[in-house]
This record gives structure tokens, C-alpha cells and sequence, in this order.
């Protein structure tokens, strides 16, 4: 008895079920994720006119067995680019990127194929710097006490 396997490959466009999100974010439970399976980020553009990423990893587990937050990355702009147009923030399903961007200026944040690397990409016309702020809290080993009820 032979059984013939075919492999079948539906193609479609994943674009049409990107999410789209007008405006600044009051907090980071407006964040868009992105990401790869391993590494990943809350991407968010705050009221300051920032984008915010909030870096998660799957090995990045704590005392507690717990996934884990391991930092954040403020990306700061010569220019208020997106102070004085609100941006667009969408959620690319195709790649899993997330793009922040207006008239003045558009940015990419992706994360690599195979690897654990997250990249932001700025595109503008206009003469525009980008500056990336890591801001890290876990920076010290922590013991647990199991006395302790708000871990």
C-alpha cells in the first residue's frame, strides 16, 4: 500500500488583517507586539513623542519560574517627530514588525529571522537622529524569600 503525502502551500495576504492604531499611547497596555519566538518586544509610541520597547526573551525566566520583562528601550529623537503629527502604529502580521510612522517620518522595529536581534529603522526625509536609551531594572540577583506573599 502506498500512501502519497502532497505538500500543500496556501498563500494569502496576511496584510489585510494588519492592525492599525491612530495616535500616541497613554500607557504600555496599548503596545503592539513583536517578535520572532524567541526574542520580542512591546512597541509603543508614548505621549512624550518616544518609542518604547519592552524586551521580553523566553530563557529570561526568574526566581519564580516566571517569564520575565528584562528591560526597556526608549528610542528619543532629535526632532519631535511625533509630537507635532500623531502617528500611525501597525502591526505588520506578515513579519511580525511594527512600523510607527507619518508624514515627517516612519519607523520599523523587527526582530531577525533565526536570531535574538531586534532592529529599528528609521526612514525620513528630513535630517532626523535616533537615539536608543536602554533602561534596565534587573540588575542584581535576587533571592527569594518564600515568606514573601507579593511574589
Amino acid at each position: 500500500m502506498f500512501i502519497i503525502l502532497k505538500r500543500v502551500i496556501i498563500m494569502f495576504d496576511a496584510t489585510v488583517y494588519n492592525t492599525v492604531k491612530k495616535g500616541l499611547c497613554k500607557s504600555k497596555t496599548e503596545s503592539f507586539p513583536s517578535g520572532n519566538g524567541d526574542i520580542g518586544a512591546n512597541v509603543w509610541a508614548d505621549e512624550e513623542g518616544n518609542i518604547n520597547l519592552l524586551i521580553s526573551k523566553t530563557d529570561a525566566i526568574s526566581e519564580l519560574g516566571r517569564l520575565l520583562k528584562v528591560g526597556l528601550i526608549k528610542l528619543k529623537f532629535s526632532t519631535p517627530i511625533f509630537l507635532n503629527e500623531e502617528p500611525d502604529t501597525i502591526l505588520d502580521l506578515s513579519d511580525g514588525s511594527v512600523t510607527v510612522k507619518n508624514s515627517i517620518a516612519r519607523v520599523q522595529i523587527a526582530a531577525f529571522r533565526d536570531t535574538s536581534l531586534l532592529a529599528a529603522r528609521l526612514l525620513s526625509a528630513e535630517d532626523i537622529q535616533m537615539h536608543a536609551e536602554p533602561i534596565v531594572w534587573r540588575d542584581k540577583l535576587y533571592k527569594h524569600d518564600p515568606t514573601d506573599q507579593s511574589a
